[in-house]
């Protein structure tokens, strides 16, 4: 069977961690999208106009949870971010008039 034979170290290839050319290059285009828009302050304009959208966009980008493992078991620690959930709808049958 051609290729290495088993037992022999990976050589080549990207070094653990690097990121690959798409991401590298779509994060400096965004990053230059962002200055070019205006920065930090038009982004504070826009989440002032439109703070449902702002925060929506914010919430993806924390944390839902953190594992830790350590001592007897797992831990589990719930960050609260302040960004309020939304509230579950109710069946059609349940609904009252106002």
């Amino acid at each position: 069977m051609p290729g290495k034979p088993k037992g022999l170290p990976k050589t080549g290839g990207r070094r653990p961690g690097s990121l690959n050319k798409f991401t590298s290059n779509c994060k400096a285009a965004l990053e230059e999208a962002f200055a070019r828009l205006g920065g930090v302050d038009s982004l504070v304009a826009w989440g002032s106009e439109n703070p449902s959208d702002f925060y929506k966009c914010w919430s993806k980008l924390i944390p839902k949870d953190i594992k830790i493992e350590g001592g007897e078991g797992l831990i589990k620690m719930v960050i609260v971010t302040g960004v309020p959930e939304a509230a579950p709808k109710l069946p059609a049958n349940d609904r009252t008039a106002d």
